[in-house]
């Protein structure tokens, strides 16, 4: 016995995101520079949810607010391409990275890695100063090791130590260290940088 079925298929929901990030830099005591990006949606049987990653936000009307949640409705299954404003806004230094996500119902998850730094003002800095347990040398991004030492007030080398490549600042433990003040010098290649710090 033949029986009759018939159906249709059914477009697939995409999310479509298009970008082309760079990495943000941020001094602290303001965000970084915003960048922006688009996202839009077909045959969509939700809506777009965006969720930035820690340290991040988003906003969907020009920068008049910020969140680390967005909705983009969807209208008859669709979402027109969309202008995002995406910012790093940290409070502290450091390395920052993290997975930018795109979701919605029945669609396939579209992330993004997003990376940024955030620095204390002033290429070549100490802080905090004076300090009694660690220092944080801020230093540029370099793709090699660069070389630190330590001098008391009378040109006596006291230690020394060594960057990470791809870092922007060094913590150095200085509780060993009596209380004073010191020279630091900073070196790579041709360059040499001295700077000054108090152990209290």
């Amino acid at each position: 016995k033949n029986m009759a079925v018939t159906g249709n298929t059914v477009p697939k929901p995409v999310i479509i995101v298009t970008q082309s990030f760079v990495t943000f830099a941020q001094t602290v005591g303001s965000p970084a520079l915003v960048q922006n990006y688009t996202v839009a949606g077909n045959n969509l049987t939700g809506n777009i949810i965006i969720t930035a990653p820690a340290h991040y936000q988003v906003s969907v009307n020009n920068g008049t607010s910020w969140a680390t949640t967005v909705t983009l409705t969807r209208i008859n299954g669709e979402v027109a391409p969309t202008t995002i404003l995406v910012r790093m806004n940290v409070p502290i230094t450091g390395m920052f990275s993290g997975i930018l996500a795109h979701t919605s119902p029945d669609a396939v998850e579209v992330d993004v890695t997003l990376n940024g730094y955030s620095k204390v003002a002033g290429e070549y800095t100490i802080y905090p100063v004076p300090a009694s347990r660690t220092i944080f040398v801020a230093h540029p991004i370099t793709a090699e090791k660069a070389k630190l030492t330590f001098y008391n007030m009378a040109g006596q080398l006291i230690a020394t130590y060594y960057t990470q490549p791809g870092t922007i600042e060094t913590p150095i433990d200085v509780t060993g260290l009596p209380q004073g003040s010191y020279f630091l010098e900073y070196r790579i290649g041709d360059t040499k940088v001295m700077m000054r710090f108090i152990k209290n």
